[in-house]
């Protein structure tokens, strides 16, 4: 039953967070894309399905990033490699964002967090995984 077939799809992206997936299967439409925790599944015109598992990160970004444009750059990078989530100064002088995406995309974003905007000077980041939240697009979040 389909309700199986996610559960085992599910187990494997728990499992082997860092992997893709790829199955054919003949009784799902083409073109359908499922979201379960932790994973996107995509049926694909062929009837291949092709699971991405999502992860989510919590950075915490310190140094001079604040009034250096890292938010906007932050945003920009999220966006270039398809990561939802959002980016916001603290109170402390520095930048927290959460950021979900592929395990090798939050890879990239966490590097580039190390490195920032132009202007910055980054002297730590702190990452932590954390459960996905599903979130859609990436935001800057500003002072109310």
């Amino acid at each position: 039953t389909d309700r199986n077939i996610f559960a085992l799809l599910h187990s494997l992206c728990i499992l082997r967070p860092a992997k893709s997936f790829l199955f054919l299967l003949k009784n799902f439409q083409p073109a359908t894309t499922f979201r379960i925790s932790f994973s996107t599944i995509h049926i694909a015109q062929e009837r291949s399905l092709f699971i991405d598992c999502i992860m989510r990160y919590s950075i915490t970004i310190t140094g001079k990033v604040q009034g250096v444009w890292f938010r906007n750059y932050t945003k920009e990078k999220a966006d270039e490699l398809g990561i939802c989530g959002f980016v916001k100064n603290l109170a402390d002088g520095s930048v927290y964002c959460e950021a979900e995406g592929t395990p090798q995309n939050l890879e990239l974003f966490a590097d580039w967090c190390g490195i920032g905007s132009p202007l910055s000077e980054v002297k730590s980041v702190n990452v932590e995984r954390k459960d996905d939240t599903g979130y859609t697009g990436f935001a800057i979040e500003r002072k109310p």
